[in-house]
């Protein structure tokens, strides 16, 4: 379950970055920081 809503998380931030509603440095941040959210819960 959880697994899932990650993967639909970046799919929507994929969509927003290809669509031009967010620009790649934007995508970049926001890629990053759930990254970094992921590895502090996890550690």
């Amino acid at each position: 379950m959880k697994i899932e809503f990650e993967y639909e998380v970046r799919l929507m931030i994929e969509i927003l970055f290809e669509k031009d509603l967010i620009n790649q440095p934007t995508y970049l941040n926001i890629i990053r920081n759930y990254s970094n959210q992921k590895q502090k819960k996890s550690a």
